[in-house]
């Protein structure tokens, strides 16, 4: 009996049915499977070659032959087996989704892209949606690899064909959209203009073919008909070439499309944000690199080289230890170092009123392992100069004179250290100046570096430079946008700035007439809000909220605050998403006082309808909130509270679960007796509480006031006598921050 049903699709993956695919290969094809199972690999290519001489050209014996030689790391000999098939059946999907995967594997996302385009021409139309995994596990590579455009483009085609069964599209997706640190150029949804009117009607048809093709997700086609028509003239052409090229991860490409546009349109809002695009993507050039460099040297006395530089602490105040660790965080069995940090000036004492200036910056560190000392910094010509003599006199005997070994680390691009600072905040300085410098020392950069640093969009010039040519307008508006992006600076009058430079600014929506989802996410902020009408004001919150525009986030929702009758009239969970949206981004700027305060006027203005439901939502964001900015003796006894308020309420139990697993206080772990079950393990949420709850004991001894017992609440249900900390829903049980932060990035 044979081992394959007859009618199932062939193992080999060309889609057709077994009995009139590769069923004469069987015996070989069988054998050399289990021989590849055991890694016999030798073995397993004599049986193959020897079925091909039989069965000449199988399928299934040559696919197997591909992966026996990649397993070999033998990239060529593979390549040669895959290739034998398409020649003898180009629209094989096995082979095809298999070369596609051979070159993501040996070459990278970028030319794995094009490898899946040309499977795509290749294959019959029909077939097209089962590559659906193909496109997520080439988009999730492209977005790791720092494509996010093209990976995006390569998820949401992957996502769109396989939408019911996608637990990697849809999850990767929502995380790029929804993440602030996602640039808003990178991940707007670029649309394809549509076919521009007065073409003739054979120029209008290939116009048309172009477009079609696209929308099939054939980029690779659709760019080549789209470049025939930028060769005669056709300007709309440019702009989607650019994008087919852009989701193809031709960068290159994409940025010379969009240029040529650009000059087209003129200075268009529309040409400023693909000139934007275009610089972010653009690669950077050696010139514009700096390196982050290690100088090692063999240590001739550890212990006395700790001791200068803890002198230096003490004496110079030029270095500030950060104690001992492991150089690798994630390796339990990394080597454990010393790290200090070296200052450029003596660190001061703590006063109030400090300026930016006044600070002692970092220049870089001293890693001490047992047989040699690291010294880190960035190759900034003097500066590093003077850095490594610096610790060379510090060090003294202790290191030998030699040369030490240089080792470059990673290179950074020259405006990205520009901008940055990091400093030493004096010890006992109060949070609240640090974080007034630190705006301060923020506007400082942008107002006096920013303008005087070479860009490598504007051609290596610095922006005065650029401005004083007079031919760059297009670029110097999308760098100004880029560095305008996001940024809520008391300290900073971006417009006076603006105004100084001579830079144009840019247009204000029309309120009455903007079309909110179609405004490119970078201009969301710069929608008048209090001129709309409730229901644009709240497709305005939502859509800035599905993609992580913060700024435009907190501009509608401050302007839905001062709507309470349109607030009202929604959801518990829509008003509770409008004050927390407001509380967490107030806390993101590191005021706590005035983010509790919007959680208070949240609660006091609600409507009784709403009150239980949000008042879990309520209690666990103000903790929340608490635990960014307090030690755990602060915060821990409230939540003990907290819980002990919800123990008997199931309503509440969803809400509860969920913030607790995002605070890391319960972990999601396989069941002991059902491996494909899971449990919550709650023994952080009692470590923590048992260590710093409240130790008052009421009459009827329950978890909020007597955290130091070992039992622990469930939500749901009522608590267990049990010392065990593995929790499942509704069921019973069965069985430090706080130090002080001695170094900030004001450029971050």
């Amino acid at each position: 009996m044979a081992a394959v049903d007859p009618y199932s699709p062939c193992p080999c993956g060309s889609q057709e049915k077994y009995k009139w695919c590769c069923h004469k290969a069987e015996d070989w094809a069988l054998r050399a499977e289990r021989l590849i199972r055991s890694e016999q690999f030798d073995q397993a290519l004599k049986v193959i070659d020897e079925g091909l001489r039989k069965a000449k050209g199988a399928f299934w014996l040559l696919m197997q032959k591909a992966i026996v030689h990649e397993r070999r790391d033998e990239p060529e000999p593979a390549r040669e087996a895959v290739n034998a098939i398409l020649q003898a059946k180009p629209d094989h999907l096995g082979a095809l989704a298999h070369r596609v995967q051979s070159t993501l594997m040996a070459e990278g996302p970028e030319p794995a892209a094009a490898d899946l385009q040309a499977a795509l021409t290749a294959m019959n139309p029909e077939d097209r949606p089962k590559f659906a995994g193909v496109f997520r596990m080439v988009g999730v590579m492209l977005v790791r690899s720092g494509s996010i455009p093209a990976g995006i483009a390569h998820l949401e085609i992957g996502s769109a064909a396989d939408s019911e069964d996608d637990p990697i599209a849809q999850p990767a997706l929502r995380s790029l959209m929804t993440d602030p640190g996602v640039s808003a150029w990178l991940k707007n949804p670029y649309d394809l203009m549509t076919t521009p009117p007065g073409l003739d009607p054979e120029t209008h048809q290939r116009f048309e073919a172009a477009l079609q093709a696209a929308d099939e997700a054939l980029w690779g086609q659709a760019a080549a008909g789209f470049e025939t028509l930028s060769a005669d003239g056709v300007a709309e052409a440019d702009r989607n070439l650019g994008l087919c090229r852009l989701w193809m991860a031709d960068d290159t490409g994409a940025i010379a499309s969009f240029r040529r546009y650009s000059k087209f349109t003129g200075p268009t809002a529309e040409a400023v944000d693909l000139e934007a695009l275009c610089q972010q993507i653009e690669p950077i050039s050696d010139d514009d690199l700096i390196e982050h460099v290690r100088l090692t040297w063999p240590l001739n006395n550890r212990d006395g080289l700790i001791q200068a530089l803890k002198d230096a602490e003490q004496k110079d105040k030029t270095v500030v230890s950060e104690g001992a660790g492991l150089i690798d965080p994630d390796d339990p069995e990394a080597e454990e170092v010393d790290a200090f940090t070296l200052l450029d000036r003596p660190r001061p004492e703590a006063r109030p009123g400090m300026g930016p200036e006044e600070m002692a910056r970092v220049v870089g560190r001293a890693i001490l392992g047992q047989d040699s000392v690291m010294l880190e910094g960035f190759d900034v010509g003097k500066q590093f100069d003077d850095f490594r003599e610096q610790f060379i006199a510090i060090a003294g005997a202790n290191i030998p004179p030699a040369q030490p070994r240089t080792d470059v680390l990673e290179k950074v691009a020259r405006v990205s250290l520009a901008m940055r600072t990091e400093w030493a905040v004096p010890e006992g300085l109060d949070p609240e100046e640090v974080r007034r410098i630190q705006r301060e020392e923020q506007a400082r950069v942008i107002r006096e570096v920013w303008p005087e640093t070479p860009l490598p969009g504007l051609g290596g010039r610095t922006p005065r430079q650029a401005i004083k040519d007079g031919n760059a307008q297009i670029p110097l508006r999308a760098a100004f946008c880029q560095l305008d992006a996001g940024r809520v600076n008391p300290s900073l009058d971006l417009p006076a700035l603006r105004a100084d430079l001579g830079i144009p600014g840019e247009p204000t929506p029309d309120p009455a007439t903007v079309d909110i989802e179609r405004t490119h996410l970078a201009r969301l902020f710069r929608i008048p809000t209090a001129q709309l009408s409730d229901d644009r004001l709240w497709t305005l919150f939502l859509r800035s909220r599905s993609f992580g525009q913060h700024r435009a986030l907190e501009q509608a929702a401050q302007a839905l605050v001062n709507r309470p009758n349109l607030l009202n009239s929604r959801a518990p969970t829509e008003r509770y998403a409008v004050f927390g949206d407001l509380a967490n981004l107030t806390a993101t700027r590191g005021d706590f006082a005035a983010a509790l305060a919007w959680i208070e006027q949240a609660r006091r203005d609600e409507p009784s309808a709403h009150r239980g439901p949000n008042a879990p939502r309520w209690d666990f964001l103000a903790l929340r909130i608490r635990a960014r900015n307090e030690p755990p003796e602060q915060w821990v006894p409230e939540l003990a509270v907290v819980l002990d308020r919800y123990r008997e309420d199931r309503a509440a139990s969803q809400t509860v679960v969920s913030n607790l697993l995002d605070m890391g206080l319960m972990q999601m772990v396989p069941h002991p007796d059902q491996p494909d079950q899971v449990m919550l393990d709650s023994r952080p949420l009692m470590s923590l509480i048992s260590r710093y709850g409240p130790r008052v004991t009421t009459a009827s001894g329950a978890l909020g006031v007597s955290a130091s017992r070992p039992e622990i609440w469930t939500p749901g249900g009522p608590s267990s006598s049990g010392s065990g900390g593995v929790w499942t829903p509704d069921a019973p049980a069965s069985s430090g921050q706080g130090g002080e932060r001695k170094i900030i990035l004001p450029g971050q």
